[in-house]
């Protein structure tokens, strides 16, 4: 009877430990997509800006300076451009999604997944041929590289 307090703390504190697993793994994510879209973003500024500098401007010539009022910029025509295959990438995507979800009938994620894990083929992983992970120095992983493909043309033989 003594156990029982001592399994339910046990328990309690698995919970608690999961909880902070999953919310690690969402701060985590979250931090990843802003850094990953902050730097996308940056990158295209960055070039946006590099192809305004560049762009010549000799305008002295009025006939030019016509033909150039009527054309585009550089920046402008690739902004444009990044914003509609924003909007055509990101819509079409989610809209993918949703009638993916749709079609699937699922009331929540988790029945979501299960349906759609049964539709998939199942990955079945070998222990045995997976090999070594981790290792503590580059001099470590080639040696271990050199001893497999070693063992692998000795068991060719």
């Amino acid at each position: 009877m003594s156990d029982l307090p001592d399994k339910q703390k046990s328990i309690e504190s698995n919970q608690i430990d999961i909880k902070k697993d999953k919310a690690d793994k969402i701060k985590a994510g979250i931090f990843f997509a802003i850094v990953s879209s902050l730097g996308i973003l940056s990158g295209f500024g960055l070039s946006v800006g590099t192809v305004k500098k560049r762009e010549t401007k000799n305008l002295s010539n009025k006939k030019l300076r016509e033909f150039y009022y009527l054309q585009e910029s550089g920046a402008e025509l690739a902004r444009r451009a990044l914003f509609r295959a924003t909007l055509y990438s990101v819509g079409g995507f989610s809209l993918f999604c949703f009638s993916i979800w749709k079609l699937s009938g699922a009331k929540n994620f988790e029945e979501f997944r299960y349906k759609i894990g049964s539709l998939l083929p199942n990955i079945k992983r070998n222990k045995e041929q997976e090999g070594r992970t981790e290792f503590k120095s580059l001099t470590e992983l080639f040696q271990y590289l050199i001893d497999e493909d070693n063992r692998v043309k000795n068991q060719k033989k």
